[in-house]
């Protein structure tokens, strides 16, 4: 069983260019949650389920998306987001010495 989709929350999941740019280079659809502070809610909920207070069911229905993002198929795009993430990398590699 593969990745299905990419659910996203958090303050960078606001960047639209960002999100578009994740669906492109995973090729998979991203989800942006309707809550963008939902990381403190699913810390919340693994609690809940660990400690026995809930279960899985309980929950997977309270996660909502505002937006997908679908990834543009197109190979050609596919291989330039790819080189420029991996020049970012490049890059971001020698900003601490």
């Amino acid at each position: 069983m593969g990745i299905i989709d990419l659910r996203c929350d958090g303050g960078s999941s606001r960047n639209d260019e960002l999100m578009r740019f994740q669906a492109r280079l995973s090729g998979i659809n991203v989800l942006r949650s309707e809550n963008p502070e939902n990381t403190a809610a699913g810390i919340f909920y693994l609690n809940a389920v660990s400690s026995g207070i809930m279960k899985i069911d309980d929950i997977k229905h309270l996660w909502k998306f505002d937006r997908i993002f679908k990834p543009d198929l197109n190979p050609d795009s596919y291989i330039n987001d790819y080189l420029i993430w991996r020049r970012a990398v490049r890059r971001s590699l020698n900003w601490i010495r």
